[in-house]
């Protein structure tokens, strides 16, 4: 996971907002996006 594909990553879970509905989206959202972030600032930090 890279920066660029950031964007493309956001798009795809929006396709799943519509699936899941808001509360489990949410939810699930911010724990990929959490290990998202991670992984990011591990490619920075290394």
């Amino acid at each position: 996971m890279s920066i660029f594909h950031f964007p493309f990553y956001f798009l795809e879970n929006l396709n799943n907002f519509q699936k899941e509905g808001a509360y489990n989206y949410g939810y699930n959202f911010n724990k990929k996006l959490y290990k998202c972030l991670i992984k990011i600032a591990g490619i920075y930090v290394v």
